[in-house]
């Protein structure tokens, strides 16, 4: 990695560790809102990526060329096992503004700025919500509720086919890129389905976590080390003009 890099995840330092110092884990404040902003402190779900869109995965989606995801978040820390088509697999680590890479293979790790690792994904950038690429709904998007993977989900439509009712979205071919397509769960207000730039997600809620994560010892310890640095560069009086 080059200097600029290293300056870019050093600023990012600072915004963690300033943003964690005091941090509680958000929640929402509406007593009904569209979408929950985080998932409970103890959670864990799985997202798999569907390129070869038919239609609303009501049944059996088809799979061709998915990829899938499983999150499992203990408040502050998240981990991401990423499961590529070929079954290789790279685990993520999410804490602050930073993502730790690490590939299963050849146990290498790196660090970034979250959203620049490479082949990261909008749908794990934990930093500001847990369930990134829904803020587009609102309101005027709702089109009705349908059954969608055995939930009573809320659908939003954005797109040539807003004005579309529930019931007219399928099928959908992935060729309407343009179009955006949620699905809420309606009891829970969780994520079930989200269609976006002609790629289906679908997220299933797992039984969380009965532990807290732990952070892998060399992560651990780089993030003291920084942690120190961050705060004796902090300490050193102000040259006099």
């Amino acid at each position: 990695m080059n200097a600029f890099h290293y300056i870019k995840i050093y600023f990012v330092i600072l915004a963690a560790f300033s943003g964690m110092a005091n941090a509680q884990s958000p929640g929402t404040t509406s007593s009904s809102p569209l979408i929950q902003r985080r998932a409970p402190d103890f959670s864990r779900w799985s997202i798999s990526f569907v390129r070869s869109v038919t239609g609303l995965p009501n049944n059996r989606p088809s799979t061709t060329n998915t990829k899938h995801i499983t999150v499992t978040k203990t408040w502050p820390v998240f981990e991401a096992l990423f499961t590529e088509d070929d079954g290789s697999q790279s685990e993520r680590w999410y804490y602050g503004n930073l993502e730790f890479l690490i590939d299963r293979s050849t146990k290498h790790r790196l660090i970034f700025p979250e959203g620049e690792a490479p082949q990261a994904e909008e749908a794990v950038r934990f930093s500001t919500r847990d369930f990134p690429g829904f803020e587009w709904i609102a309101e005027k998007n709702y089109t009705g509720n349908r059954t969608v993977n055995g939930r009573d989900c809320m659908v939003y439509i954005s797109g040539t086919r807003s004005a579309a009712s529930s019931q007219d979205i399928s099928p959908l071919q992935s060729a309407d890129s343009d179009v955006m397509i949620s699905c809420i769960d309606a009891k829970t207000r969780l994520p079930v389905l989200l269609q976006k730039d002609g790629i289906t997600r679908i997220y299933q809620f797992e039984i969380p976590p009965s532990a807290a994560l732990v952070l892998p010892k060399d992560i651990q310890e780089w993030l003291n080390l920084k942690k120190e640095q961050t705060e004796k560069l902090a300490r050193m009086p102000e040259k006099p003009f």
